[in-house]
């Protein structure tokens, strides 16, 4: 239901293909969004949100989020309003072994 058609590109028009504000996705409990130069990533609900400038640092060897609170605050709204709660796919805590 979010996608966006890639005709423009397929029919050689790029300049005509629209673009996703961000993309967000989950697995195994984490979340990433992307959006930007920017990426940003949590381990599980309750832990803090990891962000890299991609466009600067492709390896993401240098966490900004210190550096950067307003856009992990923005970041931090885009995974909760992008996030469909589900009983089969729950975001949970991380857990300690």
């Amino acid at each position: 239901m979010d996608g966006i058609s890639i005709l423009p590109t397929l029919t050689g028009k790029p300049e005509l293909q629209k673009k996703h504000d961000y993309l967000y996705w989950e697995y195994s409990e984490k979340q990433a969004v992307r959006t930007g130069d920017w990426k940003a990533y949590r381990k599980s609900k309750d832990s803090a949100i990891e962000l890299y400038n991609l466009k600067e640092d492709v390896g993401e060897r240098t966490d900004l989020s210190d550096q950067r609170s307003g856009i992990v605050n923005e970041v931090k709204e885009i995974m909760r309003k992008a996030r469909t709660e589900s009983e089969l796919f729950p975001l949970v805590r991380e857990r300690k072994e």
